[in-house]
């Protein structure tokens, strides 16, 4: 994989801005952090508390949330959504240190909760794998995991059917569809879960958008005994509304 030509962690030299291309620079100057800065979020759906008095859909159909909490240090939106772009389809994986750098900087409230806990990526199909060689889920925790010297291991534990298509080329309502079924615990994991007791769980993903594949995947992670679950994602769009097809 492309991953593994990557070092685990770069120091902070001086070098051109990712966004405005300033010199020189950290990997994301300053000015440009300053563009990113991020309203407070609600707990449960990542939305900015003044975009919503209750949880939309179809977060406020459970009665239980299968996540203690949810957190997105960013919004989705330019010119952070063309550097997540930039990376997952164009294969500009040495872009995974800016963005790591990001959530570095937009820690969740909770994080001292999850310092020990299992981190579990979301898994990319076979067919994500072997177009972009990498899964950009994966190695922001493995990113995450180096950066805030988080003590739990990384964990595979779900799989993903080949079955499911790409959330990104479909609308709201053909995601939900899309992600019935898509994760199955990994068989290791499964093995692994029922030789220890359950785990606190932390969750990562790039971008949640309706949330379909994160409350799947965190209600697969319950059946594997995870009754602690928190999810931290690099992204969410601004409004399920608003969230691009």
């Amino acid at each position: 994989l492309w991953s593994e030509c990557i070092p685990m962690r770069w120091p902070h030299f001086p070098s051109q801005c990712v966004l405005c291309q300033r010199w020189p620079s950290q990997r994301i100057c300053s000015a440009c952090k300053a563009v990113l800065v991020q309203p407070p979020r609600c707990s449960l759906c990542a939305l900015p508390h003044d975009a919503h008095a209750a949880c939309p859909p179809p977060f406020s159909q459970y009665g239980v949330l299968p996540w203690v909490g949810v957190h997105a240090s960013l919004t989705y939106q330019e010119p952070l959504a063309d550097l997540i772009q930039r990376l997952k389809f164009q294969g500009e994986l040495a872009l995974i240190h800016a963005l790591v750098d990001c959530m570095a900087d937009c820690p969740p409230p909770w994080l001292q909760q999850v310092q020990d806990a299992v981190i579990v990526p979301i898994p990319a199909s076979a067919r994500s794998l072997q177009a972009r060689g990498f899964n950009q889920s994966a190695e922001l925790a493995r990113q995450l995991k180096s950066r805030l010297r988080l003590n739990g291991p990384i964990r595979h534990a779900l799989a993903r059917a080949d079955t499911s298509l790409q959330q990104s080329r479909l609308n709201r309502e053909q995601r939900w569809s899309n992600m019935t079924q898509a994760f199955m615990p990994a068989a290791h994991a499964a093995h692994t879960s029922a030789q220890s007791p359950p785990a606190s769980c932390l969750l990562v993903d790039d971008i949640m958008t309706t949330g379909a594949t994160l409350l799947t995947a965190a209600q697969c992670l319950k059946q594997l005994g995870h009754s602690l679950i928190h999810v931290w994602v690099l992204a969410r769009t601004p409004s399920p509304h608003d969230a691009p097809l």
